[in-house]
């Protein structure tokens, strides 16, 4: 069985998905997202993304455009059969 990484972002354009074979993968492209649009969604006085992990980021991204009922994810651990 080969386990990779599902993540979902749900967003006010449609749903973006990513897939990893690394947890580690999965967060590192979740925090690319969260980056890329953190000048444009985050308010004033939010920290640098730069100097967060990338855990750090995504969870402040969703946790912050929670509150503002704009964007959810979702991260999941899917295994597959390999035959």
């Amino acid at each position: 069985m080969t386990i990779i990484w599902a993540a979902a972002v749900d967003h006010r354009h449609g749903t973006t998905l990513f897939a990893a074979t690394t947890e580690s993968g999965i967060y590192e492209q979740l925090a690319d997202y969260c980056r890329q649009w953190w000048t444009k969604e985050m308010p004033t006085g939010a920290p640098d993304p730069l100097g967060m992990t990338d855990r750090d980021v995504v969870g402040f991204y969703f946790d912050t455009m929670r509150d503002n009922g704009d964007e959810w994810h979702v991260v999941e651990e899917v295994p597959i059969m390999t035959e």
